[in-house]
């Protein structure tokens, strides 16, 4: 209330009442409500999957509190796209683990204010791409070539196969096995670490050449598998005495 009065004797006063608008003047910027954000999705996903949603807030009024999200330009940030006004990411690429398994990304939350007067604010978003059983075992060598002598004893150590997977953790766990051309099984794996042992000896007057297919399979879900052949050169050993044939 607004009340005026004049000096005379009797002093006259009039009063009215006064309402004070305040404008908002754009003095806050937005605040994330989480200082980072840490988000999981597993590769190979379509385009488009869903990653997480951030959200940020402004104690403003109006345009000023108005909000729109965006990415900022940084290393594989194109691998992401985010809603300008829900915050939600999405993936703009297929991702793969095994290219790129964690990514640091910045969203920038701005008030709606006319430039230069907008005010923004920064988060990180940290996004692990979690793995898939999307790759085969493969072996070291495209063939192996082993030899061995006649008579080994069983156990006798052949040679030594090894594969990788570029997956990860059971994904990546491999199972190695062996598989004979021949009805008989001259030779043995270790299944863990692809040490091809003598099962059964071997005669060289008998057999001169094993063939045999060494397979490592991984232990995921869905289980993928590699092949490699193996050729096993038996060497003689002079184990036969002279035979004199008469005339």
């Amino acid at each position: 209330m607004v009340r005026a009065e004049d000096a005379g004797i009797p002093s006259k006063a009039s009063s009215t009442n006064v309402r004070v608008r305040i404008s908002d003047s754009n003095d806050n910027s937005p605040a994330f409500n989480d200082a980072d954000y840490t988000f999981h999705i597993t590769e190979n996903q379509p385009i488009s999957t869903s990653v997480g949603i951030v959200q940020a807030s402004d104690i403003d009024n109006g345009t000023h509190a108005k909000l729109v999200y965006s990415i900022m330009s940084g290393e594989n940030s194109n691998h992401f796209s985010i809603h300008p006004v829900e915050g939600t990411l999405y993936t703009a690429v297929v991702l793969d683990r095994e290219t790129v398994k964690e990514y640091r990304i910045k969203v920038k939350a701005s008030d709606s204010a006319a430039f230069p007067n907008d005010l923004s604010n920064i988060t990180n978003v940290y996004i692990t791409v979690l793995d898939q059983n999307d790759n085969n075992p493969s072996f070291s060598l495209p063939f192996y070539n082993a030899s061995v002598p006649e008579n080994s004893p069983s156990g006798t150590s052949v040679t030594m196969v090894t594969a990788d997977d570029r997956d990860t953790d059971a994904n990546a766990e491999l199972t190695y096995s062996i598989s004979h051309s021949s009805s008989v099984e001259y030779l043995s794996i270790d299944s863990a670490t692809g040490e091809v042992t003598v099962k059964n000896a071997f005669d060289y007057e008998a057999t001169k050449v094993i063939n045999v297919t060494i397979t490592a399979q991984d232990n995921g879900i869905i289980r993928l598998s590699g092949s490699v052949s193996l050729v096993i050169y038996i060497e003689d050993v002079n184990d036969n005495n002279p035979v004199i044939e008469r005339g």
